[in-house]
């Protein structure tokens, strides 16, 4: 029996380095679970064939699995004040 993927939207908490550069942390599952991600591996600009979508596709491993996160849209920095608009990440495998 073929496995059946299907696209689900998380909440990610992120750190951003002082370059822009994202490394998301952990995930947060609607019912309120939390996960954390135990590495962070490749990171590329990907379509995701299984469910429809693209953006940039991180490689991670959460629960000793490896799954993978998209990333759509850019977060906003504004005067230092932090994100206003949190960026959309995907998460699927």
């Amino acid at each position: 029996m073929a496995e059946r993927y299907t696209k689900t939207y998380v909440s990610v908490n992120v750190d951003i380095d002082e370059d822009g550069t994202m490394l998301p942390r952990l995930i947060r599952w609607m019912n309120g679970r939390v996960f954390a991600i135990e590495q962070l591996g490749y990171k590329c600009r990907a379509s995701s064939a299984k469910v429809g979508g693209g953006g940039i596709r991180y490689t991670v491993r959460i629960n000793g699995r490896e799954t993978y996160l998209f990333q759509r849209g850019q977060p906003v920095v504004r005067g230092g004040q932090g994100i206003n608009r949190g960026p959309a990440i995907q998460a699927g495998p």
